[in-house]
This record gives C-alpha cells, structure tokens and sequence, in this order.
C-alpha cells in the first residue's frame, strides 16, 4: 500500500506471451490482487506434446518442476530437454485460465503423436439398419471415421495408424467338413478372421483411407464365407456372429503383442500406444474367463488404454461389460449352501450378496452341466456412444431386428391387429400377476428391503398362470400371436416364413440374437442370458460386479484403480458414458503417474508375499560426485524412477472425502510407495539414512498362467488372401522381473543389462549416399574420400564417450575399426580366425617412453615388437599389400609411446617427418603420412626379419589369389562349405560397446548415460551399424544427440536410418505385419564348379538387388564360420541374408536355393513431417512404387534370362583375366 501511495502512476511489465494469453492490451488499467495459492491450486492439469517420446520418470521430473508455480492456459514448458504444452486446467471441477500447482496437482499428459491401432468389428449387424434407417457400416465410415479425422486434423495430430477389420464365423457341425476351426468359451465351432487394411503408416488427410475400406466392405463377407466344393462351385458356409458374440479379446491381444515390447525399436518421436474397437454392438461381451483374466494383466502391465466406440445406443445396465461362465465358481456357491459356513460368510457389511442368492433355487442347476454366469466392467475400457443421445428421454433398447425389418420382406400391404386382452373379469388379478411377473424379472434393481419379507412367486409359476388367462390365439388377416406350450410367445405369420423367437428369457440382452432360421449351433445359451450365480465366500479382488447396480460392489484391486487420475470429474454416472470421448480418442492420455489404491494391512498379511533387501549406492553409481550430501535423496528417487518406467504408479493418500485406508506412513519424504497390478514396493530410507531398504509385496497367484495358444486368419495388406496363424498369449514377464538386480545396477554394483530387465534399444544404419562425399583433400580418390568422411563421423562417437575421470591429456583413438572390402563373412572366417594370433604389451615404465630425438634405428625396432605397430600382410579389393600397417595405427602408437607428442596432430607431423627421411613410405607412393587407414611399409634395411608361421598364415598363403573383387561383379565365397576350418577355436569380436555420456553440461542430478553397441568392421560400400540401449537416461537427451549426428551423417555422405533391431518376420510379435513373398519367373544358373570357392552362392541375387538400389544390411548366420562371431549384446539369428534400399524404406531377405526374395517395409520409418506434403506422399508411395518394379522385373521370365546371362559372362571374362 506504501508503495501504491509513492507511486501512483504505478506501472507492470509482463511478458509478451502472457499478455496475448490473457488478452491483455498495453497502457490499460488492470487490478492487481493478491491470491492464496490454496485457492487456486488446480486439481488436474493436462499437458499436451508431440514429436517426442517422454518416459513415465520424465513425465515425474517435469511434474514435479511445476510444483510451486502458476500455470496458464497455452503455456509452453520443458525440463531436461522435454517440451509440453498445458491444455486444460482443472481448479474446483472447473476449466479456468491458470492454476496454482502443489503436490496434490494430478496432471494428465496427452500425446498428439501417437501410435493407433483401430479395430472394426463386422459381426452381423454391420449389415442390418439401424432405427434411423443407416446401416451400421455406414453410420462407421460416413459418420464417425470421418468426424474423428477431421478432428485429428483440427488438431494437427500426426498419429502412426492401423486399420483391421476383424469378425468371427460361426458353423454348424454340417459345414465344417474340410475345415480347421475352434470352439469359443461357449463351446461354438468358430473361425476368426483379420484384414489389414491400413498398416502402421500416418497421413495428412485421412479422409482417403475411407475409400478403401468402402471396397472392403463390400468384399468381406464373400472372402469370408465363400467356399469351393470338389467340382469347383461356390457356395456359402457359416453365419456372421452377432457383436456380443465376437472375437474382441482376441483382437485386443492380437494388438499386445507387438505392443508388450515396446521398448525395443523404441520410436523416440513417438508416445502412446492406444486401442480402439469400433462396435456395432452395446458394449456388452461374451468371453472366456481365462481370457479374460490374461487380457486385464496385460492391458493393466503394460499401461494401455482401450476406446471402445458402440454405433448402438448405450444399454440400460453398467457398460461395457464382460460376461462369461464358470462352473467351478458355481459348484463352489451349492458345496457352501449346503454348508454351515454359507450364512456366516455372507455376513458383515460386504455380503451384499447374500439376498442376491437367495433368489435362485440350487435344484435348477443341479448336474454336470450347469454353469455360472458372471459379469466384470472392465476399468481399462473407455466407452463412447456415437450418435445423437438424448439422456432425458427414454428409448427402449429391446432390438428385435426382424420384426422391425417384416415390411421390408412382405410386399402384401395389410395391417396387423392385434385385440385387446378382455380385462373385464379378473383385472385386478391379471394386473397382479403382470406386476409379479415384472418383479421376478427385474429383481436385481429392487431394493432388498423392499422384498426382504415377501415371498415372490417362481418365474415358470406365473407363466403358466399367465399362459391360462391369455388365450392361445388372437387370429388376424395378417398373423396370430400363439403360445406353445413349453415355449415362448411366437409371432407367425403368413409370409411362409418361419416363426421369429421373442424369448422371454433374454430380459437384459443388448442385442437379439436372431430367428429360429438356421443357426449354426442353435441352443438355449444363443437366445437368453443364463440365469446368474455368484461365488458367495468374499476373495480378495474378484472384479464382479451386478451390471445392474455396480457401483454397490465390494472393494476392489489396485487394476480399477489404474486410470482414475486421468479424469478430472467422475466417470461413474450413466450420462457421462454415452456421449463420445473425443479427447481420448484423438490425444489419447499416458498411464497416470499416481494413483490411490493401496492394500489394507489385513490384504496384506493373507494375500501378498513380502519380500526384503536393502542397497546403498557405490562410487560408481549413476550420480554426480559433485553432490554426494545429496546421493542417497537422488539414489531413492532414482529406484522410485525405474519403477515408474516400468509401468508403475506412486501411491498417493486419498483425499478427504474419499474412500479407503490411508498409505500409513506416507507423508514422510524419505518413502515412496508404489503400485501395478499384483505387486506393491516400499522404498525408504533405514533410521540411519545410510541404506534404502526395499520391500517388494506380491500377491499370491492361484490360477494357472500358461500361456493361451490361439488359431486364427489373418490377410496382411498387399498379400492375397487369408493366411493360417497360430499366436500365443503370454501373461506379463513382470512377476519375473529381476528388482535386486536392477537396483543393484543403478547402485553401481552390476554392469551388463540383461534381456529381463526391459531396457530401451534401438537400432541405426549409416547408408552410404549415391555420390562422393566432400573432404578437405583433393587428392583422394571416391572410396578414400568415403573412409575419411566416415571416419569424421566417428568422431561424434569419440566426442559423447563417457568419461569416469578428468580429461586425458593424451588423446588416443579409442573407437577403433577395421575397414575391409569383403563381406563381413568372408572377412571373419579368411582374414581374422586365420591371422596370427599377436600379443600386446603395455607400456607403464616412463624408461622405456621414446621421443622425437631417439634414433631412427630404435625406432622402427620399437614398431616391429609385439606390444609396436601392427605389421601384417592386408588385402584390399584383389591387391595384397605384405607387411603393411596403418596411418591411424602408427598415430596411437606414436601418442602413446612417445613422451613429447600428445595430440594427433602433433603425431602426423612427427610421421610426415620420418616419411621425407625415407623411415617408411606408401604402399602405392601415393599420399604422405596421414592419419586415417592408408596402407605404409617401412624401408626393406629397416625391416627386421622374422621366420614365417605357415601353420599361422593368413588365407592369402593357404589358397590360389582370387582375381574377383567384390567391388567389381563377382563376391568372394563364404558359404559354409569353403576350405579349411580355422587353424585356431577363436571367436571374432564383431561389435565393440562404450558407454557415452548424454549430459556433458551435467544439468541432470544423475548421470545420463546411454550405452553405444558398434560394428568392430566397415565395409564402405555396405551398410554400418550400431545400437543404443540405456536405462537410466531420459529419452529426449537421445533423440537430441541423434538429431545432431544425422546432420553430420549427411555431411559425411551417409544416410541415418533407424531399423527393427531383429529381422523382420512374420510371427507371435506381430501378427499383422507384412511380408512379402517375390517369387522368380527364372531361377538363376547354376554356379560354375571351377568359381565355386570363389563366387558367393548368391551371387546372382546380391547383383539383381544392387541393380535395383539395394546394399547389403546383414549376411545370413549360415555363412559364418560355428561360433565363430560373438557380439556385445544379446543378438537373434539372422535366417536370410538381408539388403535395405538406400532410401531405408524397404528391407529385401534373399531366401535360399534361388526361391526368390521376402519383403518387408521398414515400419519404423514412418515419421514424416506434416508441414511437407511431398514427405508424407514419398514415405507413403515410395515403398510400394520400388515394390511393384522389383516384383514386375522378377516375374518378367526374359528381363531376368538377359541379366542372368549378362552377370555370367561378367564373370567368366574375369576369370579369363
């Protein structure tokens, strides 16, 4: 106020931004109030981010470097590299402009690039008419498809999508002849089927993808249906399944399994991974229970929401809903009847149960086939109603599709009518009945204290009464309505059509099953729900609920709990389940960072497994030395980090109105309680705040967690027809995840990541560009120029090494590679095993450091030791080059050797030096002394001479001089039937690893640290290779450094290209993946025997690929020597020799005995920029133009005769040389 009084003309400066966010006008007067933070503390907040990856810890650390601050609308935020946008804030339920951020603050982060999978479910009523008029397919691809792009569109979302149509077939036992099929969990001979229609690709205008699934509509139920018969006539077989009745759950764990992993190829512009079913159904479901429970954990494990979009209005009871049948369940509810245990335990607040009981009688399901119907609402499963929903007015939702569609069948325009029951006598009686009738079969939404006297009479009493007083037909010119005995209510008419089924036993279905035409296992299951039994001793987390009243349900497990934070008002209430959830179906959200469940003590002690350990952090920990006082805070955090990336959420103290136990213990900040699914961690400081101690709870498992084997058909896009798979479903490999290990790893006392600890990889090629890179020297020839500019790209490997200490003072090459013109086969088993075996000495004593002023003499004797420069026989193309070293070789060892020279510059003066006093010369007298893999041979009166090992000979002394050159037409043999074995069981180091350091600035309180897997070989006409694997590291460092080398790369006259760090196949990992089969219309010729050890065995293909742009990626194993490679990390087979195309659009897989080739797409590389139209068109059209040239020439008999014939004589006239 003083200072208001001194200045009244008081003036404020705000930033630029701020002022347009909140349209504020310069030079105007304005209020200025202060506020408490508590007031204004934001319950939710939602935070938007595209073209980046963003691990669950990163998302904790960006969170948490809110807290104490005030957020707006639109406001742009970043931590470590990490950027976001805040959307909406939530403060008192409500979306204001700006909030206040504290620890209560639940944020909600969305990614509007994402990777998609959307499923369309074609059961039957896809072709039906809905009450509007519109067929259900259409109301998919003319109404929501197209709305839901242009959303996408509106919100310049940049999303990686595929599209499959999936339905399942249903026969009777007479047309299943000749066919492979299954049975459901309801016992019907089924087969499902799979169309990929779009597969993982992104658009700028989806609208177009709307065109061919209008074609494949039309399609569908012909290539599904239609069969062929001995003499070759059509005919059709089987009958769509209805909504209720399909292969959901199949389709959603066809979906995981590529997903369950996918931390490895991990996208680094990507985050998100979501499901979406397009339904024509209600939401209600028949499953398979063990299904069903395998479908939760992984959904649940590995944090994956599901969009469920119904086409149908949204039914009366809880949706969606999972119905299926257990018997076992149902055995157990009689052997407690009988028992004197069945009252005692029902009773206590939670045996709500038992009333519900009560109304069933025991003797209706006596024998070995009844069975127990139960229900579950799935809590990963977010349902949308499309359409216009008016919840203050009632529509019925008993479908009977038939009956509406009479008109439609029966051209005779007569009326039905139908009289009126003659109440006149009995009417109170009659009305009675009808209210008993309705009571009975409606029980379950009945208050239990309004029927807890009242003795109701059984269902099948009153339709016999009923069935008395109604006579049997009332006749009209049209039909009768008839009652049966023993049956239901019929209504006939005089079409000649068969009577249409009213069950009156199918009160709750969703949809009506059908008529009694032919069905292709017609039972009493197929038109009515089952009556319901539920297990009456209370366990621990069942997950069943009364879809009529499931809100009064007993306590449930930590899986329903998982995305309750993502929603900033309550999701319980009927409206807010039939309107259409635009936002996550168009920025779909990340799993919640917290959550509010936790066991109680007494859950605890009878259904978890304790178990305990404790850590402390090493000197070589993932933490900076420069604060040690903060170490065991940072190494806490850290183990809480790992866990959130793994899928697991913080356990927060409910709020004040909520319900359920508080985390004991939980304000103490020296605690992190943390939760997924079964398991449960305590991480806390010991009292003497040295240790943390680690307490791991794991519910106890008592049902069997095999794996679930499943057969399908599935037609891959661009392939012909519908294919044979076999897939199996895995539970979570979390309850095997090795904690000790891990936390052990991040403490320092562990190195090697293994395969089970689920660690980020990718993998890149560096593809050499058409053209000659440009170098500094001009007096290089194309193949040195390319060796220099590659060289200069390892450089960057050099610059992100991490270092443990200070900075030498002696720069020593430390990424050390071999260049060769072989393939790498051919290099390993020839040049490497056979090579002599040389032992190197270290040089520690300061005595025996040389300097510029030693004599020549002692100095190249010093070269010739065994701990000098290597000096060996090398070959380049088909030169050999005897008794050689190399520049950059002679560098390090002049570095290292010499006391007076410490760069490398300083190293190739000294050598240019020896050069012009004739110490040692080019092995072409070409260039002078450089540092880089140029061949130099020492004066002859220098060299000292030393007897020759043939026994240890290379493969140049053992074998006739081949004159091929791989650079030239012909490939030098490596096939595993050439010469002799190795002289020595030696194995070849084919990659080499270092640890590079992401954060040199050192912002980060740990240490950013990525590991870096290289090829130890070069070949530079072939493609390089390396990985990245990290763990303890933050995505967005990576994919910053990667932007940096590409430009480098492309300097150096290379192509960076990220590829699937195994070979593509077609297998249980993904199912929908397409590989194309490329047939040859003519195989090649054979071999010459006389060039059999001299010509690769797939010569000609290797020629046909690179005369279609392709180059080597990775040989087949089969032409490495047994044993004879080992790698740095854990590496799957190579079954086929592999090419990519220099664009790495496209990968080739050459397959044996000249059956031709395997395409795949490179699926990783998809991401394209949507500002750039002729991007996304060539991501999208360039693959498939290469495709359809390379298959036209193979199956084009006289184009391949001509290039076979050229190719042979190529390689008879060099052999004549």
């Amino acid at each position: 106020m003083d200072l208001i009084k001194k200045q009244t003309q008081l003036q404020l400066s705000i930033s630029q931004h701020i002022a347009n966010a909140f349209n504020l006008a310069s030079r105007r007067p304005v209020m200025l109030r202060k506020m408490d933070p508590e007031m204004i503390v934001a319950s939710h907040i939602e935070i938007s981010f595209r073209e980046q990856y963003i691990g669950r810890s990163d998302m904790w650390i960006l969170k948490k470097s809110l807290m104490g601050n005030t957020v707006y609308n639109g406001q742009k935020i970043s931590s470590l590299g990490v950027r976001g946008s805040v959307k909406d804030i939530y403060v008192n339920g409500k979306v204001q402009q700006c909030g206040y951020i504290n620890e209560q603050t639940k944020t909600i982060f969305r990614s509007e690039t994402a990777k998609y999978y959307v499923f369309i479910q074609m059961s039957k009523e896809m072709w039906e008419f809905d009450e509007d008029g519109e067929m259900f397919f259409g109301k998919c691809v003319h109404g929501f498809l197209p709305e839901l792009f242009k959303k996408w569109k509106e919100l310049g979302t940049n999303h990686v999508v595929s599209i499959i149509m999936f339905a399942r077939i249903l026969y009777n036992e007479q047309t299943t002849e000749g066919l492979e099929f299954h049975k459901d969990a309801y016992g019907r001979l089924c087969r499902d089927y799979y169309r990929v229609v779009v597969d993982w690709e992104t658009a700028q205008d989806w609208s177009q993808m709307l065109i061919p699934l209008k074609k494949e509509f039309i399609k569908f139920q012909r290539d599904v249906l239609q069969r062929q018969d001995d003499n070759g006539s059509s005919f059709l077989s089987g009958t769509n399944s209805t909504a209720s009745e399909g292969n959901v759950l199949e389709a959603v764990n066809l979906a995981l399994n590529p997903l369950d992993k996918h931390y490895i190829d991990r996208d680094l512009s990507r985050t998100g991974l979501s499901i979406v079913i397009i339904t024509p159904g209600t939401g209600i479901f028949e499953v398979d229970r063990d299904l069903c429970r395998l479908t939760t954990q992984r959904m649940t494990d590995n944090g994956i929401g599901l969009d469920l979009v119904c086409l149908s209005k949204p039914p009366l009871h809880a949706a969606p809903l999972f119905q299926f049948v257990s018997k076992e369940e149902l055995d157990k509810v009689f052997e407690d009847k009988k028992s004197e245990r069945f009252d005692k335990s029902l009773s206590g607040p939670k045996s709500h149960l038992d009333k519900f009981l009560q109304s069933f009688d025991s003797s209706q399901y006596a024998g070995p086939e009844a069975q127990a119907l139960q229900f579950m609402v799935p809590k990963w499963v977010e349902p949308s109603y499309w359409g216009k929903q008016e919840p203050n007015k009632f529509v019925p939702r008993c479908k009977m599709y038939e009956v509406q569609m009479m008109g439609l069948f029966d051209h005779q325009e007569t009326k039905m009518d139908v009289p009126y029951l003659n109440l006149s006598k009995g009417a109170m009686e009659l009305q009675q009945f009808f209210e008993q009738y309705d009571d009975n079969v409606f029980k379950f939404e009945r208050k239990t204290h309004e029927r807890k006297h009242r003795e109701e009479p059984k269902l099948q009493e009153i339709e016999e009464q009923l069935d008395d007083m109604i006579p049997h037909s009332y006749k009209s010119s049209r039909g009768y309505l008839s009652r049966s005995p023993g049956t239901s209510y019929l209504f006939e008419h005089n079409s000649g059509m068969k009577p249409i089924r009213i069950d009156d036993k199918s009160p709750t279905r969703g949809s009506y099953s059908g008529s009694e035409r032919e069905s292709p296992n017609n039972d009493s299951r197929r038109g009515s729900w089952q009556k319901m039994a539920v297990p009456t001793k209370i366990m621990m987390n069942t997950g069943l609920v009364n879809p009529w009243n499931p809100e009064k349900e007993m306590r449930g497990e930590s899986n329903m709990y998982r995305w309750d934070h993502v929603f900033p008002v309550h999701q319980g209430s009927y409206l807010m389940s039939i309107y259409t959830h635009w936002k996550s179906l168009c920025t779909p959200a990340s799993l919640p960072l917290t959550t509010e469940f936790f066991p109680t003590q007494e859950e605890l002690m009878n259904f978890y497994q304790e178990y305990t350990y404790t850590v402390y952090p090493s000197d070589e920990s993932f933490f900076q030395k420069n604060q040690e006082s903060k170490r065991i805070a940072h190494f806490l955090e850290e183990l809480a980090r790992q866990r959130l990336n793994q899928g697991f959420q913080l356990i927060v103290p409910p709020q004040a109105t909520a319900k359920g136990p508080v985390v004991p213990e939980y304000q103490d900040k020296d605690l992190f309680y943390v939760s997924l699914g079964d398991h449960v961690h305590r991480l806390a400081l010991d009292p003497a705040g040295s240790n943390i101690e680690v307490k791991r709870y794991i519910r106890k498992i008592h049902y069997d967690t095999n794996p679930i084997h499943y057969r399908c058909h599935i037609w891959p896009k661009h392939q012909v027809g519908y294919q044979k798979s076999i897939v199996e479903f895995q539970y979570p490999h979390l309850m095997n995840y090795n904690w000790n290990y891990l936390d052990h790893l991040i403490s320092g006392y562990q190195e090697d990541l293994t395969e089970s600890l689920r660690f980020w990889r990718t993998r890149f090629l560096l593809i050499p560009l058409e053209g000659t890179p440009v170098t500094d020297s001009s007096d290089l020839d194309e193949e040195e120029e390319r060796i220099a500019a590659f060289k200069r790209f390892l450089e960057q490997f050099e610059k992100t090494k991490f270092l443990n200490q200070e900075k030498p003072t002696k720069v020593i090459r430390s990424i050390e590679i071999l260049y060769t013109t072989l393939h790498l086969s051919t290099f390993v088993r020839n040049e490497v095993l056979r090579a002599p075996t040389r032992q190197v000495q270290s040089v520690t004593s300061l005595s025996d450091k040389l300097s510029k002023q030693t004599s020549v003499a002692n100095i190249t004797t010093q070269m010739q030791q065994s701990n000098g420069v290597s000096i060996a026989d090398r070959r380049w193309h088909f030169k050999l080059y005897e008794q050689v070293f190399i520049g950059e070789e002679c560098v390090d060892w002049l570095i290292k050797r010499f006391s007076d020279i410490d760069t490398r510059e300083q190293a190739v003066e000294f050598g240019n030096h020896l050069l012009s006093n004739g110490v040692f010369e080019h092995a072409n007298s070409k260039h002078k002394f450089l540092d880089g893999f140029y061949f130099y041979r020492l004066r002859k009166d220098l060299v000292i001479e030393k007897p020759k090992d043939k026994s240890q000979g290379t493969w140049f002394y053992s074998r006739k001089q081949s004159k091929f050159d791989i650079q030239d037409d012909l490939e030098l043999a490596s096939s595993p039937k050439d010469i002799k074995k190795p002289v020595q069981a030696r194995t070849f180091g084919a990659t080499k690893e270092i640890r590079i350091d992401m954060d040199p600035s050192k912002k980060s309180s740990r240490r950013e640290i990525a590991i870096l897997h290289y090829d130890s070989t070069h070949n530079p006409n072939h493609c390089y290779h390396f990985q990245i694997h990290w763990l303890v590291c933050t995505a967005r460092l990576i994919e910053d450094m990667l932007n940096q080398w590409t430009r480098v790369a492309e300097k150096c006259g290379l192509k960076l290209v990220e590829a699937p760090v195994d070979q593509p196949t077609a297998n249980d990992s993904d199912p929908f993946r397409s590989i194309i089969s490329i047939p040859l219309a003519l195989g090649p010729p054979p071999i010459d025997q006389a060039l059999v050890d001299e010509v690769h065995p797939q010569y000609y293909e290797m020629e046909l690929l690179k005369h279609f742009n392709f180059i080597l990626d990775v040989e087949a194993d089969e032409f490495f020597p047994p044993n004879g490679t080992e790698y740095t990390y854990t590496r799957r087979p190579y079954q086929f020799t592999q090419f990519v195309h220099r664009t790495g659009v496209a990968f080739i897989q050459i397959l044996p005995q000249g059956k031709g080739f395997l395409w795949a797409k490179n699926r990783i590389l998809v991401n394209a920029d949507l500002r750039n139209t002729a991007s996304i068109t060539a991501h999208q059209t360039l693959p498939q133009s290469i495709r359809e040239s390379f298959r036209a020439f193979c199956q084009d008999e006289q184009k391949l005769n001509d290039f076979w014939s050229k190719k042979q004589q190529a390689m008879q006239s060099l052999l004549l040389l």
